[in-house]
């Protein structure tokens, strides 16, 4: 991981084979940050993308393995009690160009990873009863 501090916050460019999410909250961590937003692009592989089951109340999860562009990244950071919780979504895109998209659960780098780290307030999450999630409660 190589990181410039920017007027804004941060540039956090991401290495061959490291993990997207977990080197993400890492630094998310490390910075002390309880509220913001995450965006990115880059080259990933062995992305693992999901969309929740509302009537399950489950995330279901496929895996992508193989080389993909990592088309954007959005997300934004928030507290769940103590812990730092990263929402992200992603869009990706492989060699038959089609667009894939959903939850990010993991993806590793497989060319670059270029993110900016923004920070906001600090922003909670609390449990919604209807949907079974952490939901933003500004």
């Amino acid at each position: 991981m190589r990181v410039q501090k920017t007027p804004d916050g941060w540039l956090v460019v991401l290495e061959r084979g490291e993990e997207v999410v977990s080197a993400l909250t890492g630094f998310v961590k490390e910075q002390k940050l309880e509220g913001g937003q995450i965006r990115g692009i880059g080259g990933v592989a062995d992305v693992v993308l999901g969309w929740y089951d509302l009537s399950a109340k489950v995330y279901r999860k496929r895996k992508f393995s193989g080389n993909y562009e990592l088309v954007s990244l959005s997300g934004n950071i928030a507290r769940v009690g103590k812990e730092t919780f990263l929402h992200l979504h992603a869009a990706i895109s492989g060699a038959d160009l089609v667009l894939r998209g959903g939850h990010l659960f993991e993806a590793r780098v497989a060319i670059t990873g270029e993110f900016e780290v923004r920070p906001a307030p600090k922003v909670v999450r609390k449990h919604d009863a209807f949907t079974g999630l952490n939901l933003l409660a500004p």
